[in-house]
């Protein structure tokens, strides 16, 4: 999801394979120039800090955190690592839905460009608070507070986020310091996941890169609005559209797809998801374990690889 954005990241990959490079053309935008900076060269970290303050951007962070996570998913299917079941957190739902069949690559990316156009839309008036709470506690608080303020994230039982209006936002930063909840406001540049979405929403609904319907058939894709798996035929259109507006419930999410697999693999940069299916499942459940959880160190890939192997998964090592 928005947020597991980092510097280098997929570097390993784009280095040394030339299908991994040529997917940075197919974007408009030059991600690669935001993505890949030359840390080792003494930078100062003011310098560090303005190189991912530019890549955090809602319009760059978007198409270039699906860049990397589709980098990896190639890389996995040239390995013949391919999922049963797939699940992503709102932005990583456009790769969920791309594995399971919905469109190709250039569509994948060309939306996420879209769509991080599309919900930058920046608003001094509107912002995001991640409360370290669980839904109950949350909901209690929000109660309290009147104005355009939603829940938007339901991410584990410790961590709930909320979305509105900045004025409803620090009143219920005061309320939950009262209640001693510790928050934190999120760097984001709008209100993600509710109403301020509405105009966002409304593009997305008559998106000409976004055509027909999407029924998925070889792998199960489970939905990160409600957690239930995708059946039937799904217009591409409005589920999406719908999809900005409401909120996410990693959650049910994680709870529906522990049903059906033995392993999770976080696809992409970080390993932002990894620790929130740990807390959400308290270690009794599947395995989740991240790719690439800090950019230029290939232990975490190689671990994914053991785990996969000693499943009896069979490894096309020459890639």
């Amino acid at each position: 999801g928005q947020g597991a954005q980092r510097l280098n990241m997929t570097r390993t990959l784009v280095e040394r394979f030339t299908w991994a490079r040529d997917l940075l053309s197919i974007t408009k935008i030059p991600l690669g120039e935001y993505i890949y900076k030359p840390e080792d060269q003494c930078l100062t970290k003011e310098e560090k800090e303005q190189f991912l303050k530019k890549l955090s951007q809602t319009e760059i962070t978007q198409p270039a955190i699906i860049f990397s996570s589709l980098a990896w998913t190639k890389f996995l299917s040239k390995l013949g690592i391919e999922p049963e079941v797939v699940g992503g957190h709102s932005l990583g739902e456009l790769l969920a839905f791309y594995k399971g069949g919905a469109f190709d690559k250039k569509t994948l990316l060309k939306f996420a460009e879209l769509r991080g156009r599309l919900m930058a839309g920046r608003s001094k008036s509107a912002g995001m608070v991640s409360l370290f709470c669980d839904y109950n506690q949350a909901e209690k608080l929000l109660g309290k507070v009147k104005g355009n303020i939603v829940i938007s994230n339901i991410n584990s039982p410790n961590q709930t986020v909320v979305s509105g209006g900045m004025k409803e936002i620090e009143k219920l930063i005061e309320l939950a310091k009262a209640e001693n909840i510790s928050t934190y406001l999120l760097p984001v540049s709008n209100a993600f996941h509710s109403s301020f979405m509405e105009a966002a929403s409304q593009k997305i609904q008559s998106a000409r890169i976004l055509e027909g319907t999407f029924h998925p058939k070889k792998i199960r894709v489970y939905s990160c609005i409600n957690g239930d798996r995708i059946e039937g035929e799904v217009n591409l259109r409005e589920y999406f559209a719908r999809q900005a507006l409401l909120p996410v419930n990693f959650i049910k999410l994680i709870e529906s797809l522990s049903e059906g697999c033995d392993l999770f693999i976080e696809v992409g940069p970080g390993r932002i998801l990894t620790d929130l299916v740990k807390a959400i499942n308290k270690n009794k459940g599947p395995q989740c374990l991240p790719l690439e959880g800090t950019p230029q160190n290939d232990r975490d890939m190689n671990i994914v690889l053991a785990q996969v192997f000693i499943r009896n998964v069979k490894i096309h090592w020459e890639e």
